[in-house]
């Protein structure tokens, strides 16, 4: 027994949307035993747009029944004689043998051998010769698919218009510096010329308080059980910071000894440097945060609010053509999702990094989200050639594409951050230039210049060429850095001491390859 709700069975349906769902009802009346019904609709064929071939597909069992169909027999007349070899019947996406068939007077008659599982899926296709449908209109496309490309380019155009207005930096002009701008010491330096504070810039602040003399650096030899010893570098504390240093600056030197007079740099390795690391990256990105007068970047909160609209638009934009497509709606809603949190994923990775990072590592960081996008994009037009609009869909994912391109350009350096970037690359430039006879006209003037520039060319990345130079013309030796014999100061000369402190706190692999490099010296 079973109730039957709904319309009455007669009533002619005649609807031009995509998909139709409808309940047989009428609930002032119930009926037991077996009911036949009778569903009869006619399909407005449309133009493919392919001149290789026409098609024709049917579901006799669309796999939504979750019960099993034990008699399954079905009639398909065809307009006009086709070829018989070319009948593919498939289940759940394999050829079928379950379905015995004939064609007669170009009409298939047929029916299944077996059951049919529960949501099983049983498919009727044809092979037809091109031109076996004539005068098909051609496929209409939602309405909202073209609303959604308006305001894809009007998207488009109002980013660019901002980019335009907001988003482009003026052209910086290195100013010749010998010094680094007043009042910065590496780390902060480090940080503008980055945009970013990076991890291996973090002992330059070490050597910066050693050559004012906060702080002795001496290298020694520890014992190791395995191998005898291995080579170390002890800090020793001379003085307390002033009152009025630096935030970070406090951080990274109480950080360092902890309430003690001297520590090494294996006993600062693992978490012990970590733990300073991360505070002192949390105070730098204090200093210069967005809210204060060093604030290096403009243009962060446009950029916000212009992601929020490109990330509706991309998820309408998804979501549109997946239920325009895909019939089941609990599929539909899935795949949406999973389709719109990789869309944002994607997007995320250019606005982000499209105006973060110099232009080789922009192609190496943006290019695998940008290369993913459009092949997913090819994949999706081949899959759907057939169902889709392809101009239409190309022209808003391209019109998404490229917003997100500018609105990661909306980003641009500040007044603060402009005047001392163009004093910080005059140094760099200064000195990777090395011209001698200005180096030695300074060292003349200033004889611990080589120390006082030290830490800055580190974290500039200034060529080794031009400190090899500075550390030839340095005649005058300073108390605070204590090598193990006076050879060191010719051979390793201090040039390298931000580098190899560098390595030792932030890689315990560094105490393997330094004990490998000793028993290859003894053997």
């Amino acid at each position: 027994m079973f109730l039957i709700f709904g319309p009455k069975i007669n009533l002619d349906y005649n609807e031009t949307i995509s998909k139709l769902y409808f309940i047989l009802a009428d609930d002032r009346n119930v009926k037991s035993g077996i009911e036949n019904y009778e569903i009869s609709y006619k399909y407005k064929n449309r133009n493919d747009r392919t001149d290789d071939f026409d098609f024709f597909s049917y579901d006799l069992s669309s796999g939504e029944w979750d019960t099993s169909i034990k008699n399954l027999s079905f009639k398909i007349k065809m307009p006009k004689s086709f070829g018989s070899n070319k009948i593919y019947i498939t289940s759940s996406e394999h050829r079928n043998n379950n379905v015995e068939y004939k064609v007669k007077n170009n009409i298939i008659y047929g029916n299944i051998k077996k059951p049919l599982k529960n949501n099983e899926i049983l498919n009727v296709s044809i092979t037809l010769p091109e031109g076996y449908y004539r005068n098909m209109p051609e496929i209409k496309s939602n309405d909202s698919f073209y609303v959604i490309l308006v305001l894809s380019i009007l998207f488009l155009l109002f980013t660019y218009f901002i980019f335009l207005k907001y988003g482009r930096d003026k052209d910086i002009n290195p100013v010749k510096s010998f010094y680094p701008p007043c009042d910065l010491d590496p780390l902060e330096v480090g940080y503008i010329y980055n945009t970013d504070f990076v991890e291996k810039d973090f002992v330059s602040l070490i050597v910066y308080f050693a050559v004012h003399g906060y702080l002795k650096i001496k290298k020694v030899l520890n014992n190791n059980r395995m191998y005898n010893y291995y080579e170390d570098y002890c800090f020793s504390k001379v003085k307390e910071l002033p009152d009025n240093s630096p935030e970070h600056q406090k951080i990274m030197f109480d950080g360092l000894f902890n309430n003690r007079e001297y520590v090494t740099a294996i006993e600062l390795q693992g978490t012990n440097i970590d733990n300073v690391y991360n505070k002192v990256k949390f105070s730098m990105d204090k200093e210069f945060g967005k809210k204060t007068s060093k604030n290096l970047m403009t243009g962060r909160r446009k950029r916000l609010y212009l992601s929020l609209v490109l990330f509706i638009l991309s998820i309408i934009n998804i979501f549109s053509y997946v239920f325009y497509i895909n019939r089941d709606m609990k599929a539909s809603v899935f795949i949406g999702i999973l389709l719109s949190i990789a869309c944002m994923v994607i997007f995320l990775f250019i606005i982000y990094f499209v105006n973060k990072v110099d232009l080789q590592d922009r192609i190496k960081i943006v290019g695998v989200p940008i290369l993913v996008y459009w092949l997913f994009i090819i994949y999706f037009t081949y899959k759907f050639v057939y169902f889709i609009n392809i101009p239409l869909f190309l022209l808003t994912c391209l019109s998404l594409f490229i917003s997100a391109v500018f609105i990661g350009l909306v980003i641009k350096i500040s007044d603060y951050g402009f005047y001392n970037l163009s004093r910080i690359l005059g140094l760099k430039q200064f000195l990777d230039d090395c011209n001698k006879r200005e180096l030695k006209n300074i060292i003349r003037e200033n004889p611990i210049y080589f120390y006082e520039i030290l830490p800055y060319a580190y974290v500039l990345n200034v060529n080794d060429y031009s400190i090899e130079f500075l550390a030839g013309e340095n005649k005058l030796r300073q108390d605070w850095y204590i090598p193990l014999n006076e050879e060191e100061y010719e051979n390793e000369s201090i040039c390298n001491i931000c580098k190899n402190l560098s390595l030792m706190l932030n890689s315990y692999e560094v105490l393997k390859e330094q004990l490998a490099n000793e028993l290859q010296r003894k053997f």
